[in-house]
């Protein structure tokens, strides 16, 4: 009920298109091309952003002629959404039921239900309710009763694989959270379902690597693996305008990046010197030309970033540590558009629920740290590595939330409950 109100009566959901989901899925349907068009020009392939989420919009695309909310109207993107976190809600009741009993699962559900940050995410065009529900299916499947035959254990390796495919289209950093789990399965299954299960995941997730690809080689001539959004994005969290904003005395106002969405506007100025503008050695980077490519745009901010990371490793290792920080912060950042109650609203959620968390931890002792909880701990270790070295902030958590909320729901089941379950298993 409350990603419902939150959707219907804000008057600016699904409005804006930052990450030009909606343009992609539009093009998509107008043309058959994974790619970005304007109106009467022809698409053009793309690999900036993972497909899975463009192509569900797409299929709930109108025929407007532009990339509107005329083509997507909000309430085809809200409907579309609250299914997605029907299907994180469901599954979080069923894992929390099984493990720690009904009345923690009621609980993980509220926690989930009223998570800040997904239900901001669930207003906006953005992957955070499918990344989530997808996690949450997975961990689900990885979580249940153990297989009791051959054929259902082969069955339980091909949802799981298939769903971690999905994900991967959805966020690259998946393929890290993919790999981990099959590391998890030779640790904590027995042999033979192990082997079938980190066979399925390899083959499923090569599959998929290899077919996303081929299609980029095939269309943009490079064998993009991700996207072609990576290099901006390394480069958003190493740059020497964060870096310098990292060597002020600490502060909980978030960094003003307009220096450096200014400097990365100015990139094919030719009259600009690359080494100057980004305080990076001399020719440690080529000049990029004004008709540079998407392939030669995403490598040349990759460069930029790197050059500034060898350049300065020291402040790199700091900033790791401080975009760590920030992923799993109770605490947003301030800033201009924040009112002061949101911040204290947002902050007293994930102070409470860290709380929780930190009870069942205690509650259940080490429990929570053998099978199947490796699951969630490998999601918390992907988004960990991944985002300490990318861009960070507390929005990209949110796949990791429903397998938290879990845990932090078993703070008011008794230790005796999850011993009893795991026996039953």
């Amino acid at each position: 009920m409350a990603q419902a109100g939150v959707m219907w009566f804000n008057p600016s959901s699904f409005v804006d298109d930052p990450d030009a989901y909606r343009r992609i899925a539009w093009t998509l349907d107008q043309s058959g091309v994974f790619g970005v068009m304007w109106p009467e020009s022809e698409a053009k392939p793309t690999a900036f952003r993972p497909p899975l989420y463009p192509i569900l919009l797409s299929t709930i695309t109108t025929k407007a002629s532009d990339a509107t909310i005329a083509a997507l109207p909000r309430w085809r993107i809200g409907t579309l959404h609250l299914l997605l976190n029907a299907i994180t809600l469901i599954c979080v009741a069923a894992i929390s039921a099984e493990h720690f009993g009904r009345v923690s699962a009621g609980l993980a559900c509220l926690l989930i239900g009223i998570d800040p940050i997904l239900l901001r995410q669930s207003t906006l065009v953005m992957t955070e309710p499918l990344a989530t529900a997808l996690t949450a299916w997975t961990l689900w499947w990885w979580m249940r009763r153990p297989a009791e035959t051959a054929g259902s254990r082969w069955v339980r390796s091909l949802i799981i694989a298939s769903t971690l495919g999905l994900a991967f289209l959805c966020r690259p950093t998946f393929l890290v959270w993919a790999f981990l789990l099959a590391s998890v399965a030779w640790i904590e299954l027995p042999r033979r379902t192990a082997i079938i299960r980190c066979g399925v995941i390899a083959a499923v997730m090569l599959v998929t690597v290899g077919a996303w690809t081929y299609r980029n080689l095939r269309v943009m001539g490079h064998p993009v693996w991700a996207t072609t959004h990576g290099g901006y994005t390394i480069l958003l969290g190493n740059n020497r305008f964060f870096y310098d904003y990292l060597s002020e005395p600490f502060s909980w106002t978030a960094w003003d990046a307009t220096p450096f969405l200014n400097a990365y506007s100015d990139r094919h100025d030719a009259s600009l010197s690359t080494a100057d503008l980004w305080q990076i050695p001399p020719e440690s980077v080529s000049p990029l030309p004004e008709n540079a490519s998407e392939i030669d745009e995403d490598r040349w901010a990759g460069d930029v970033a790197k050059a500034t990371i060898t350049s300065r490793p020291s402040m790199f290792a700091w900033a790791c540590g401080v975009r760590l920080m920030r992923l799993w912060s109770p605490v947003p950042l301030s800033t201009r558009d924040r009112s002061t109650l949101g911040l204290a609203v947002i902050s007293a959620y994930y102070v409470i629920f860290g709380v929780l968390f930190l009870v069942s931890m205690v509650r259940h002792k080490g429990r929570l740290f053998g099978a199947p909880w490796l699951a969630i701990w490998a999601m918390v270790l992907a988004l960990s590595a991944v985002h300490s070295v990318y861009w960070s902030n507390l929005r990209m958590r949110t796949p990791a939330m429903p397998g938290l909320a879990v845990i932090a729901a078993g703070s008011i089941a008794r230790s005796t409950a999850l011993t009893r379950r795991e026996d039953d298993r």
